[in-house]
């Protein structure tokens, strides 16, 4: 699925296969197809087969970097009653070494109605696996160069996602593993901004989120 706004490192990525693509078909058909007649020159015209490079270009670069834009989906309705209780509109904050009780009160909601998104540092295959998280979707916030993950510093690229998800749904639950990750990534300073951005969004569209935090990644007064 497609990026949102400008200049992300995810727009970048999709717009390479697009420039290569497309600056091939332009040189080749230019160079066939207006100036080699004009010497009289019996190269072939390239330009239509050239073309057909710059829509396959095209069609990679949709296919291969078309992972932003989620769809909602629910998870399988628990048999036990909703232990936890959520409002839409706020944000919750649970401070943990490790995101086990975040993880129990995020599939709480998923199991209970909520349309979720998870964003971890953790490979989701491990957290589908540990959490038994089979259909919400999960963006991996790393800094490996892999598909289906965003880096930490693509803060613009993140607002984007979480901005695209909570306007196709009134009853969306964001979930965070990955706090600490985003401040070592952009800074104390930035990551505040990033923290306000997030939490307006969740207001803005009523919708909850969540977030795991392990305080000794932070110093008190930053805490």
């Amino acid at each position: 699925f497609g990026v949102i706004r400008k200049g992300t490192l995810l727009e970048k990525r999709q717009a390479k296969p697009i420039f290569i693509g497309s600056t091939t078909f332009l040189l080749v058909s230019t160079l066939t197809n207006i100036i080699t007649p004009v010497f009289g020159s019996k190269i072939p015209e390239l330009g239509t087969t050239f073309s057909m490079i710059w829509i396959v270009s095209i069609y990679y670069a949709v296919r291969k970097y078309n992972l932003f834009t989620v769809e909602p989906s629910v998870e399988d309705s628990a048999e036990i009653p909703q232990k936890y209780v959520l409002e839409k509109g706020y944000s919750y904050l649970i401070r943990e070494e490790s995101p086990d009780i975040g993880y129990r009160v995020f599939y709480d909601q998923i199991t209970h109605g909520k349309f979720g998104l998870c964003v971890t540092k953790f490979d989701p295959e491990f957290i589908r696996g540990k959490y038994n998280i089979i259909k919400t979707p999960i963006i991996w916030s790393t800094f490996k160069n892999v598909e289906n993950a965003i880096m930490p510093k693509d803060v613009n690229g993140l607002l984007s996602i979480i901005t695209d998800f909570v306007k196709k749904t009134e009853n969306a639950m964001i979930f965070f593993d990955c706090f600490d990750q985003l401040k070592f990534a952009n800074g104390f300073s930035k990551f505040i901004s990033i923290f306000m951005e997030l939490k307006a969004i969740g207001n803005d569209h009523k919708s909850i989120m969540l977030i795991s935090l392990n305080p000794a990644m932070f110093d008190n007064q930053q805490f």
